[in-house]
């Protein structure tokens, strides 16, 4: 309902942000962990190829062409998301290095890490967040649940109540006839 992918028997939900779902599965021809991540945040990679194109045949046509990608593409934050992705995988608790590794070989847990800082780095992003702790080990849980300490805007799912005590400072429940909202972990 919140990703406006069912609609509301009654009522109407109002929202001034896009939201996001984890757990996330794109499919892309890019390769590189980085150009996967780029693309996911908001096709900065596909922005990026056809600049690069446009600029091998200057013509004034695709100079023109080139002018509203690159305006695109800025208004994405394209020029800084390499040092925001980078600052992402740090809280993480990755190395910079898996950037350079093929995406499809990241394990299960790795991939959800990456999904999961790709998501937060869109623009006017909500993420609804369902079992993230699948596919991890104790320190992935640990890793995560210290990641999304520092962040905000997020709702998140989850049988693990330990986790849900670390990274919630608020339980929404639904319940049959109302909705509650408690201020303070499970």
């Amino acid at each position: 309902l919140l990703k406006g992918e069912l609609e509301p028997d009654r009522g109407s939900i109002v929202k001034q942000v896009d939201m996001e779902y984890f757990p996330y599965d794109y499919q892309t021809d890019y390769v590189m962990t980085l150009d996967v991540i780029k693309e996911i945040i908001g096709q900065l990679k596909s922005m990026e190829d056809s600049m690069e194109e446009l600029l091998l045949h200057p013509t004034s046509e695709n100079l023109q062409r080139y002018g509203g990608i690159q305006e695109r593409y800025e208004e994405a934050g394209g020029y800084e998301i390499e040092g925001k992705i980078c600052k992402e995988l740090y809280l993480m608790g990755l190395p910079e290095e898996i950037l350079l590794r093929n995406f499809e070989i990241l394990s299960g847990g790795e991939k959800a890490k990456m999904y999961m800082i790709a998501l937060f780095l869109r623009k006017n992003a909500f993420v609804l967040m369902d079992e993230p702790t699948n596919h991890l080990d104790i320190r992935g849980k640990e890793a995560v649940a210290n990641y999304l300490k520092q962040k905000q805007g997020f709702l998140v799912a989850s049988h693990d109540r330990q986790f849900l005590d670390e990274v919630s400072n608020h339980i929404l429940a639904i319940n049959k006839t109302n909705i509650t909202l408690e201020k303070g972990n499970y």
